[in-house]
């Protein structure tokens, strides 16, 4: 009987200990769900690119020709002003431990508005509601340098690569780009084939022709090396040579190793800040010399759509002004007391032309413009109290 009561006793001793046990795992698992949730709701944080997300549709184009005045774009990790792979997250992780709020908006927006106060030269504007004026990579690495030089403010690293409009080149976003607009460039040079060069081609007037080159690095992708450029020098480049302001998703590129060669678009293409133009697995591979041609957004890596012809105009007095308008494009020929001919027509100034050719406009003066003499017949009399009548006649 003691026996059994003692087993008793052992069995009730057991059960309590594993039902603490259990009690225990449970909470501790509670416990870690909730911290996981506190951190992921802290790290939230708005976004600060400024930008407008838009995908452009049927209403953005006109035929095959994008007429929107808007940038295609996406929010992606560059949107935000604090990537955590750019921080140490165990300092994040105490920044927010300490702050009242545990919110990671709340310290950036904190951290930016005390940089203000060290650095008179920031714009206030750039200080943390949604409402704020757009950050400028510039800005945003100019308030890095105060942040690091300030021993009071907390050390945070703000993202220099920032999405921005600015950054997506779409120019004045209160007008149309202006196709047919006057260039001085000479367009047609000559490519550099050395290394870590790229030659950039237009399809113009029927022929592949070199607009310019830029310079390239290779980075470390992996197991191979990619060939890239900043989105801004290749649209730099383009709009120079044409008179364009187009923005990095007006058009397309396809790569080749050699001019003649196969062309690809197989992960190339141009985005919004890093545009990749090749991928090697070698590095002697990777630098080398590379063409790029200019193709239609979306378009086949042969396509010949993203066209462009030489349009000019020759004045009276001998002056020649040069356009390159794209296939397709209805321009007005300019203003003035002239008749326009292409050798086989005549226009009328201001007439409106649709380009799918080289052409050439020559101006002939119609003559001295019609004036209208007025003349007025004014009589002093040689009386006191003099009286002035006019009588205008027309010759």
């Amino acid at each position: 009987m003691n026996a059994f009561k003692g087993k008793r006793q052992l069995n009730i001793k057991s059960i309590i200990f594993y039902a603490v046990c259990a009690i225990f795992c449970i909470t501790s698992c509670v416990l870690l769900f909730c911290t996981n949730v506190t951190h992921s709701v802290a790290l939230e944080q708005e976004i600060r690119c400024g930008i407008e997300e838009h995908t452009h549709n049927d209403s953005c184009y006109n035929g095959d020709f994008l007429i929107c005045d808007k940038p295609a774009h996406t929010h992606d990790g560059n949107c935000y002003i604090v990537l955590l792979k750019e921080n140490d997250i165990n300092n994040i992780l105490t920044l927010l431990g300490n702050s009242e709020s545990h919110s990671l908006e709340n310290v950036i927006a904190d951290t930016m508005s005390s940089a203000l106060t060290f650095n008179a030269n920031l714009n206030s504007a750039d200080s943390g509601s949604s409402e704020a004026a757009p950050l400028s990579q510039d800005r945003v690495a100019e308030l890095n340098n105060t942040i690091s030089k300030e021993d009071e403010l907390p050390d945070i690293v703000l993202n220099e690569n920032i999405n921005t409009v600015s950054a997506l080149a779409v120019g004045d976003m209160e007008e149309k780009p202006q196709t047919n607009a006057t260039t001085t460039f000479n367009i047609k040079v000559d490519p550099n084939n050395s290394n870590y060069y790229a030659n950039f081609y237009l399809y113009l007037d029927g022929n592949w022709t070199c607009i310019g080159s830029l310079e390239f690095t290779t980075q470390r992708n992996g197991i191979r090396y990619d060939s890239v450029l900043p989105t801004a020098d290749i649209l730099k480049l383009v709009n120079d040579a044409l008179g364009t302001a187009y923005a990095y998703n007006s058009f397309d590129i396809a790569v080749a190793a050699s001019l003649s060669g196969s062309y690809s678009k197989t992960n190339i293409g141009m985005a919004s800040v890093t545009t990749t133009i090749g991928y090697r697995q070698q590095t002697s591979t990777a630098r080398a010399t590379k063409y790029v041609r200019l193709i239609p957004e979306g378009g086949s890596a042969t396509s010949t759509a993203f066209a462009f012809y030489t349009v000019e105009y020759i004045y009276p007095d001998g002056t020649t002004v040069t356009n390159y308008v794209r296939s397709g494009t209805t321009i007005k020929l300019p203003s003035g007391n002239y008749e326009w001919s292409d050798g086989n027509n005549t226009y009328s100034s201001e007439q409106a032309v649709t380009i799918n050719k080289k052409i050439t406009f020559e101006a002939r003066l119609l003559g001295p413009p019609t004036y209208i003499n007025i003349n007025y017949d004014v009589a002093f009399p040689t009386v006191s109290g003099v009286t002035i009548s006019t009588k205008p006649t027309i010759s």
